[in-house]
């Protein structure tokens, strides 16, 4: 292994605590710099690796279903319900520290591949692999919605040295992709032998935030504007637009989107209307029967017709790009878009930006305003924790991509944060592991709201932080893994002593998420109030006739269960 590989797996490692031998450092290093520039919100690793023992010869897997990183067989359904259609890809990540690609390895890697897809798999497999089987299961039971065609595959093979392709492994990749091909599931299979170098260029990248350049030739500056760097009205080709929303995959850049305000509605009349446009002779005219997208970039660099921008948001015309996606084959340089283009580095002048272009949509400006202010004071909120008590609340994805010495451990994203506050202070642990954006639904009275305090909020977070923690370090068994959520909400109630919880603007609730905070700073007395938890919720579910097994853990029966067994334990 070269020195700047193991300074990168080094540095790698510590960022992301990641224990074991050097072996197991850079098959997390691959999978991450494999994936990371595919899979846009801050990676988390402890959700695609397969973790050893019966893994298939594959080290990582990672299913993406319109965007988003499917880590539950759930999540399928709900991702339907909000969208209308599916588009799912595949990836798949081997890796060895060897300097050579041995063809043996490579037969092994793409066996594994392939035998993922039959539908009676042959080769014995871990809780992890059998997890993506299910998911990818339900994804071939519901083809119905397959919109853009079957799901497309990638496949990453990684080593410390350099591939320069060899005959032999050539025509094992060649005969791979026919075979999977020829199974008439998936749409296109794309193989990529990375070697030092590639992971090393992929590692660099991915410490930068989100860059597109297009060209946008019919452009007017905007006069000067307070708190605004730069502006412009003008129109861009749909070929341009599509270099905005999908990343070198093709797939939809679902972070750009401002869906705290309001994810995707699929064929809504208006979404059918624009469809019906690109779909006509007339799609020309689709810049005077759309109002356009307006995008907000916290960095702006023109030169001449070319525009870069940086660490950017599709505030208004979320609606617009995923129908402009979904007809990306209908889409040529006959389509323009009316665009709009702010530079600033203010978040009150996006603020007001994002209230005033979707002011005329069915959105409130009251839930506008409530949701921009709720995120950006909880980050605050957050930036007041010091030493072991640091968390990063990520509002924007990749916004800690830059910032040399953040733990990406220790990053909470927005789906995160909705997942750990659902199940440890809304009860709600059965439905924690869906698709975050029917969670939001769910909860939208309660999430959020702008009358609760911060603290609980970053409590849950630190919460599921620790549990994670205790996991990666096997100072948990993993097997509790599935009931994550049930766990994380029983030890609430173990570490305050009490099944009830204060009102969440109230004065105590500060006090009460003090006592939580105590007890999981103290690795130990954190470790003791999560073992005493996990077997609570064990006993419990078997108790009521289940298991702690992921199916076993998704209906109100086993909340109820767990929440009897805690009432019983502390009365």
């Amino acid at each position: 292994m070269d020195k700047v590989t193991q300074a990168n797996v080094s540095e790698f490692a510590s960022l992301n605590d990641i224990k074991g031998d050097q072996s197991a450092k850079f098959e997390a290093y691959a999978s991450y710099c494999a994936l990371s520039a595919v899979l846009e919100d801050t990676l988390d690793l402890e959700t695609i690796t397969t973790r050893g023992g019966e893994d298939c010869a594959l080290d990582a897997i990672a299913i993406v279903a319109n965007g988003n990183l499917v880590t539950d067989k759930s999540q399928i359904g709900d991702i339907i319900a909000n969208n209308k259609y599916l588009d799912v890809q595949f990836f798949f990540v081997q890796s060895t520290t060897s300097a050579t690609f041995e063809a043996a390895k490579i037969d092994n890697f793409f066996f594994g591949i392939k035998d993922f897809f039959k539908e009676n798999p042959r080769l014995p497999a871990n809780d992890e692999i059998k997890r993506a089987r299910e998911i990818k299961t339900e994804i071939y039971d519901s083809a119905a919605y397959f919109k853009r065609g079957n799901p497309d595959v990638f496949c990453y093979y990684c080593t410390t040295g350099n591939w320069d392709s060899q005959p032999n492994a050539v025509a094992r990749e060649e005969s791979f992709v026919s075979d999977l091909i020829s199974t008439n599931l998936v749409e296109r299979v794309s193989v990529n032998m990375l070697g030092a170098r590639d992971l090393q260029q992929n590692y660099r990248q991915a410490k930068h935030s989100l860059r597109v350049e297009v060209n946008i030739p019919d452009v007017l500056p905007l006069p000067e504007i307070r708190g605004v760097d730069q502006s412009f009205l003008g129109i861009i080709s749909g070929t341009e637009y599509l270099k905005i929303i999908t990343d070198e995959h093709g797939n939809i850049r679902r972070s750009i989107f401002y869906d705290n305000v309001r994810d995707y509605q699929g064929g809504n009349k208006v979404n059918q209307k624009i469809d019906a446009t690109l779909k006509s002779e007339e799609k020309q005219s689709f810049p005077i029967k759309n109002n356009g997208v307006t995008i907000v970039a916290k960095d702006l660099n023109r030169v001449g017709t070319k525009f870069t921008l940086t660490d950017y948001q599709v505030v208004n015309g979320c609606q617009t790009s995923h129908v402009i996606f979904l007809n990306a084959d209908q889409i040529d340089d006959s389509v323009t878009i009316p665009i709009r283009i702010v530079s600033t580095s203010d978040d009150n002048v996006t603020k007001n930006v994002i209230e005033a272009t979707n002011s005329q949509t069915e959105v409130s400006d009251e839930q506008i305003r409530s949701l921009s202010d709720f995120q950006k004071v909880l980050e605050d909120h957050y930036e007041t924790y010091e030493g072991d008590r640091k968390l990063y609340y990520e509002r924007r994805s990749k916004q800690y991509a830059s910032e040399s010495g953040v733990e990406k451990t220790r990053i909470v994203s927005v789906p995160q944060q909705i997942k750990a506050f659902s199940a440890v202070f809304l009860e709600d642990p059965h439905r924690a592991s869906r698709y975050y954006a029917t969670l939001r639904k769910i909860h939208e009275d309660t999430l959020f709201d702008k009358s609760h305090l911060y603290e609980p909020y970053y409590t849950s977070s630190y919460m599921a932080y620790r549990l994670e923690f205790l996991f990666r370090n096997n100072l948990l068994s993993t097997g509790y893994k599935a009931a994550r959520w049930h766990i994380l909400m029983a030890a609430r109630a173990i570490s305050t002593h009490t099944t009830a919880i204060p009102f969440l603007n109230s004065r105590k609730i500060k006090q009460f998420c003090d006592v939580i905070l105590d007890d999981m700073e103290d690795i130990d007395k954190a470790s003791e109030t999560f073992s005493l938890a996990a077997t609570t919720v064990e006993t419990a579910l078997m108790a009521g006739g289940k298991s702690i097994e992921r199916d076993e853990t998704r209906d109100q029966d086993s909340t109820d269960l767990v929440k009897n067994a805690l009432k019983a334990m502390l009365k």
